[in-house]
């Protein structure tokens, strides 16, 4: 135990600042959530003497306020004490017998760090000296965001090193005393600010900056709590690191924004966003006393940044850089102020996207005649996601750290996004004068998966001819007879009962002479039947031609005098609208019976078309596209490989797929391919597709 020298400090409470009241009440709510712990390690190549660096801790508790505080609440009202003097242990721990000194020292500070603080009680500063050998230490400090951030955090290990070095030198001197600022000035420095017109400034600026830019919740947690941050980590070399510099030299900005720009187009590319919002930390520190003072007065605030894919890298850095001074220039007003005022107080929407938490300073220390390093172990809580930036002045590298909430990620969940990051970092570097829309955030492997050329396949001869899609179909409903295959309006048929239905319509369509080389006009509302109207057109070997009812008369007459079809299935009420003129014989497919009905299908060859489909005639007359069958089996077997597989096995289960497309339109095939596959199909109504807001609300 070292004790810290009397003080004239006063001990009256003093109320909490805007940032620590965020801390106080976080953790009040889940009192066993050890995230606001902040720790570091000074990596010391050298002999320590644990008994000069008690008294140097001490000597900079009796200067630092902070590190004398406790807090308590009267009355639903927190606040905070500074004491006369504390007490501040400063164990020494000999791991030299141990086979790997370095990570078991490691290992029991994340120990620590997993170790909830009691905030009433106390202890809010932990201190250890790990011995590794003899002239090999590790010193460890672990605070309580309450009572530090990490900038003040910062400013305590550096100021405990200088006094043990001035005690190493002379060690019967007594060190000079240098008294931070008080906790009392900065509080009265804080109210001062928020009302004055600068304060009203800030306020001005954040009621508009925010209006319609708050980013998504984060996914809800599964399974078991869980505290803490996973993460994973990129080691950038020196030469790597200096690469990055000067690209971003290149780009005429500074080398932290292109970390930004490259988290920014990750968020862009992965969720299809126009605009991003990140979150940059901040220390709320704009006057000399709030710098020189140890406190807890840093926050994370929103940073909208526009991204597009003609941007150029350069000018997409430039612009984060821009904001980014924007929102420092307001950075005073504290974080809970804002939730407040845009009443977020009592909920759990994020203020902030991914964060981008820049760590460069410099970390070489001497504690003594001794160098040291220092290191970071934890930045506080992750609320969602956030990028950490370690950058070494001593040897020029850096490391750059994806973190995640440990009850929303594991570690597995975060290597995909952070190799993304680094690629796109690293396309950054490569040539800042590229477009974002020519930066690809994945490899060529998962290209190629993306793009749908990275199933392995037969090629060329060897390959086989898929089977037409009508003969997948009966295979299907072979396999699966009694799963749903279709359903719409409340009417839902099984496989089994499709084929049938399907089969008897065939058998009508080929005795009305519906055959390969030949075309059916379906003119039907959207229902479970049009489904049956195209597979048995299909069935037979003849093209299905849809004739949309809601198409112009002129352009329905010019369809069917051009297609000549050899029969048209149509209700009652749609075969007027298709063909007032009944140039063409009806079959209806809800009263027809196989009676009467005579021939088997012939069926297609891969070579014969299976549909027409009429251009616009936006600029000329229509013209009739036919489609191959051997095109649409084709296309079948792709999405097999690309997606139907997929899904069912990450699945394991029958899909349910939404038809919302017209029948008139290429697009209206792949649900129903994903039916032919054993999936359910619902078709949409023309009344829930065409209007957004309902279709939105679709579920199927």
């Amino acid at each position: 135990m070292t004790d810290a020298p009397h003080t004239r400090t006063p001990t009256d409470p003093l109320r909490l600042t805007a940032a620590q009241q965020g801390v106080w009440f976080a953790q009040r709510l889940d009192p066993a959530d050890p995230a606001y712990n902040i720790a570091e390690y000074a990596d010391i190549q050298g002999p320590v003497e644990p008994e000069l660096l008690r008294r140097a801790v001490g000597h900079t508790a009796a200067e630092m306020e902070s590190l004398r505080t406790t807090f308590g609440e009267r009355d639903g009202v927190p606040f905070q004490r500074v004491l006369e003097s504390t007490s501040i242990s400063v164990p020494l721990v000999d791991l030299s017998h141990e086979r790997d000194p370095h990570a078991e020292a490691l290992r029991r500070m994340r120990l620590c760090l997993a170790e909830p603080a009691d905030v009433t009680a106390g202890p809010l500063v932990r201190l250890t000296l790990y011995r590794l050998s003899p002239s090999h230490h590790l010193f460890h400090q672990q605070v309580h965001h309450l009572a530090l951030d990490g900038y003040a955090a910062i400013l305590a290990l550096s100021r405990i090193a200088e006094v043990y070095t001035s005690l190493v030198l002379a060690p019967d001197a007594l060190p000079e005393v240098r008294p931070a600022g008080s906790l009392a000035t900065i509080i009265e420095e804080e109210d001062t600010y928020l009302a004055s017109e600068q304060g009203a400034r800030d306020e001005r600026f954040w009621a508009g900056h925010l209006v319609g830019a708050l980013p998504s919740e984060p996914p809800a947690p599964s399974g078991a709590k869980r505290y803490g941050t996973t993460s994973v980590r990129r080691v950038y070399g020196p030469a790597e690191t200096a690469r990055l510099k000067a690209a971003a030299k290149r780009a005429e900005t500074g080398w932290p924004t292109f970390v930004m720009a490259a988290l920014a187009v990750c968020l862009h590319r992965e969720k299809g966003l126009g605009e991003v919002m990140l979150g940059l930390p901040v220390t709320g520190r704009r006057t000399p006393v709030a710098r020189a003072t140890p406190a807890m007065l840093s926050s994370i605030l929103p940073m909208r940044l526009a991204v597009s894919p003609a941007d150029r890298v350069a000018d997409l850095a430039r612009r984060a850089s821009a904001e980014a001074r924007s929102v420092l220039r307001h950075q005073r007003r504290p974080t809970e102020t804002l939730r407040h005022q845009l009443g977020l107080t009592d909920t759990t929407t994020a203020l902030t996207g991914p964060s981008v938490n820049i760590l460069a300073f410099d970390d070489a220390l001497r504690f003594g005649l001794h160098p040291a390093t220092l290191h970071n172990l934890s930045i506080g809580p992750v609320e969602d996601l956030a990028v950490a930036v370690h950058a070494s002045f001593g040897d020029g590298g850096m490391h750059v750290d994806l973190l995640g909430n440990a009850a929303h990620y594991g570690q597995q969940d975060l290597m995909g996004p952070h190799e993304r990051l680094c690629r796109v970092l690293d396309a950054f570097v490569e040539d800042p004068e590229r477009t974002i829309g020519a930066v690809s955030p994945v490899d060529q492997d998962e290209q190629r998966r993306v793009l749908g050329l990275g199933a392995a396949r037969l090629s060329g001869s060897d390959a086989p001819e898929p089977s037409p899609v009508t003969e997948q179909f009966a295979r299907q409903a072979r396999i699966t007879p009694h799963l749903t295959a279709v359903v719409c309006d409340g009417v839902s048929l099984t496989f089994n009962e499709l084929s049938h239905r399907v089969n008897r319509l065939a058998a009508v369509l080929t005795s009305r002479g519906a055959r390969p080389g030949t075309r059916v006009a379906v003119g039907l509302p959207r229902s479970t039947d049009l489904v049956v109207a195209i597979l048995a057109v299909m069935r037979t070997g003849a093209a299905y031609l849809p004739l949309d009812p809601s198409y112009p008369a002129n352009r329905l007459a010019f369809m069917i005098d051009d297609s000549r079809p050899v029969a048209r299935v149509a209700t009652a009420s749609s075969a007027g609208t298709i063909d007032p003129r009944g140039s063409v014989p009806r079959i209806d497919p809800s009263t027809t019976a196989p009676t009467g009905a005579s021939g088997e299908p012939v069926g297609p060859a891969p070579q014969d078309a299976a549909y027409v489909i009429y251009t616009s005639g936006a600029t000329c007359r229509p013209k009739g596209v036919a489609v191959e069958h051997r095109s649409l089996s084709n296309l079948l077997e792709h999405h097999r490989q690309e997606a139907h597989t997929l899904a069912e096995e990450a699945l394991g289960r029958q899909l349910r797929v939404a038809l919302s497309a017209a029948t008139s339109f290429d697009a209206f095939w792949g649900p129903v391919l994903w039916m032919v596959a054993g999936h359910e199909l619902h078709i949409i109504a023309d009344d829930v597709r065409r209007d957004p807001q309902t279709l939105l609300s679709f579920r199927v």
